[in-house]
């Protein structure tokens, strides 16, 4: 499987927030998409199956296709979709400081 750390391949920098007086930086870690089935299997996802996860925000299943987001958070790991209202909660997470990707 090798080395968790390898598979992370670089740092991003997003702006979250609304307006330009609330807006900040944030460095997210990026997994590039040759690394993305061994570091899902790694955390425990099965990449093979129709569905990795339940979306944290809206209860959706989150697959492969629609996979936006993972997070590590209360001791387990959380998956986020690609829809717009999940994405700006997860904007607020971050922003706020509660969760880092």
């Amino acid at each position: 499987m090798g080395d968790l750390s390898a598979m992370v391949t670089g740092l991003m920098t997003v702006t979250v927030g609304g307006s330009s007086k609330q807006r900040d930086q944030v460095a997210i870690k990026a997994v590039h998409d040759e690394h993305l089935i061994s570091y899902l299997r790694s955390l425990g996802f099965d990449p093979d199956g129709k569905r990795l996860a339940s979306c944290k925000f809206c209860g959706s299943d989150v697959t492969l296709k629609n996979l936006a987001a993972i997070f590590p958070q209360s001791g387990s790991i959380k998956a986020v979709c690609d829809q717009a209202d999940c994405l700006m909660e997860i904007q607020e997470l971050l922003r706020e400081g509660t969760i880092k990707l």
